[in-house]
């Protein structure tokens, strides 16, 4: 038998479990990003950013655990476009939303890593600019995970980042947040 097949999943049991002092409470926060679709389909580049600003909310079960919502918007619409073939892009964010399950290790008195995992919904808007001019809006569905770090400010008071990965079938995205939150 083969026991480091064991020690990894029994390690990672023990890092997550629930400490005995509860944290339990509510918590909201702002915050502003980046989003970059994957939009290879549309023009076939990558490059594409897309600023967004947004709001989570969650619930603490414990120290280790919470479950928690967000809702993103574009505040611009990213531009892209590829010379060779005279085409111009414009793609806009209008919603991303999830619900998410978090698992927190602290690495300090006021630092804190965590993971997340979830279900996602994005929508975007497109207009590709050619000769014959192509405009909608497409939407998605499908998993979200992402890691991020955590700072307490105060008791109540926390700043947070965030990168999510949005594994969503015909559009992947990842999206880079920071955030101030505040803690009931």
């Amino acid at each position: 038998m083969q026991t480091h097949k064991h020690i990894l999943p029994l390690t990672c049991l023990l890092l997550l479990a629930p400490a005995p002092a509860s944290a339990e409470g509510w918590y909201v926060e702002g915050n502003a990003g980046i989003d970059r679709p994957d939009i290879l389909q549309y023009t076939g580049r990558d490059d594409l950013s897309i600023p967004t600003i947004g709001a989570r909310a969650g619930y603490d079960l414990s120290k280790t655990w919470s479950i928690e919502s967000d809702l993103r918007v574009g505040i611009q619409d990213g531009d892209t476009s590829l010379e060779a073939i005279g085409v111009n892009a414009e793609v806009g964010l209008n919603l991303a939303a999830g619900v998410f399950a978090r698992a927190s290790a602290p690495i300090g008195e006021q630092l804190s890593a965590h993971l997340r995992i979830g279900a996602a919904v994005s929508e975007y808007d497109y207009e590709i600019v050619h000769t014959d001019g192509v405009a909608g809006t497409d939407q998605y569905s499908g998993l979200a995970f992402g890691a991020g770090a955590e700072f307490d400010l105060s008791e109540d008071l926390y700043v947070r980042t965030d990168y999510t990965i949005y594994e969503l079938p015909g559009e992947d995205s990842g999206s880079l947040t920071l955030g101030v939150g505040l803690k009931f």
